[in-house]
This record gives structure tokens, C-alpha cells and sequence, in this order.
């Protein structure tokens, strides 16, 4: 369905002269991507919404997408493959959240915050065998994967130690926690 609608993007925009046809399969590609984004962050938000954690959902997306983009791990082949597991590990979250993580001490999101902290500080970034890292790259998103990582960890360790917005701190953690899951779960090489 993703695939066809971008494809009759492409085809419309082409048919506009709005791009030449010789940059069909670039355009199509990109619009293909932007639109899988799309479809699973809105996913992502409206299970937040429905469940009752927009705050939190919306920091989550926050804390792990940038660290995400620079930081690598773990892909799946396919596009329904990655909505499929995206979509269970982010209810999962929710569900861990509510029954765990809101009764939970702040010692114990702090320790999982650490964990995660030393574990993408050490691996990130990992290069995909679709975004290989050449030495440069991989000394300039190693910088930005740890300056996001450090002042997300701030933001939640300021909001744990004050007592306030839990939601937000602890999804947060979770956010960072998931980028350090997939790091881990990503082959070496």
C-alpha cells in the first residue's frame, strides 16, 4: 500500500515536471521512506494517545530517534518486519511502564540510564550494511551520539531527582534503553 502510494507520488511529480524522470527511482525511494517514518512514528503516537501517555510517547520519539539516527544497531530486512516489531516493543514499553516503571524507585530507572549510557557510549555508532561509515563519518556521528546521549541523560536524571514528571523521565530512559537494546542485538562484524 506505502509502496504504490509513492510510487503515484513519483508518477504525479514527474508528470508535473516537478522532477525529471531520470530521478524516478531516487524520488520514489525517498518518498517510499518518508512515508514508512510516517505511517509508524503516527503509529507510535497514537497508541501513546490512546493509552493515555502523549507526554510520554511524544518524549520517547524525542530521546530515541535522534540518538537512533546517528547511533545505529539493529535493522530489520523488511519495512513490515520493522512496523511489526517497532509497534509490540513500543506497547510493550507502555504496558512495562504502567505496570513497573510508575511504581518503580528512582534508583532503579537511574541504574537502567547508566546501563544504557555505557553501552551506546561504548558501541555507537555501528555502520549498516546501507549506511557504511567511512572514518570521518564515524568520528562525526560518535561525537553527536554522544552529545544527544549526554543531554538526554541530563534532562532525565534532572527530572528523576526532582520527583517530577515520571512519564516523561522515565520514557526517556526507555528511549535511550531501546537504542542500547538494539545496539546490542546488532551483528558484529
Amino acid at each position: 500500500m506505502i509502496s504504490k502510494i509513492s510510487t503515484q507520488i513519483t508518477q504525479y511529480a514527474i508528470s508535473h515536471n516537478i522532477i525529471q524522470s531520470e530521478e524516478y527511482n531516487i524520488y520514489q525511494f525517498a518518498f517510499l521512506s518518508l512515508m514508512e517514518r510516517i505511517f509508524s512514528w503516527g503509529f507510535i503516537l497514537l497508541v501513546g494517545i490512546t493509552s493515555g501517555h502523549s507526554l510520554g510517547t511524544l518524549s520517547f520519539l524525542c530521546s530515541f530517534i535522534p540518538l537512533r539516527i546517528y547511533a545505529g544497531g539493529f535493522h530489520a530486512r523488511k519495512y513490515k518486519s520493522c512496523f511489526a516489531s517497532s509497534s509490540i516493543a513500543f506497547v510493550l514499553m507502555i504496558l512495562i511502564y504502567r505496570f513497573c516503571f510508575i511504581n518503580i524507585a528512582s534508583p532503579v530507572l537511574l541504574s537502567l540510564l547508566v546501563a544504557s549510557y555505557i553501552i551506546i557510549w561504548g558501541l555507537a555508532p555501528l555502520e549498516d550494511e546501507n549506511k557504511p561509515l567511512d572514518s570521518s563519518e564515524h568520528s562525526k556521528y560518535q561525537k553527536r551520539t554522544r552529545v544527544i546521549l549526554s543531554l538526554e541523560s541530563i534532562v532525565a536524571i534532572i527530572l528523576l531527582l526532582s520527583n517530577t514528571q515520571r512519564q516523561i523521565s522515565a520514557f526517556i530512559v526507555m528511549g535511550i534503553t531501546m537504542e542500547s537494546i538494539l545496539l546490542l542485538l546488532s551483528p558484529k562484524k
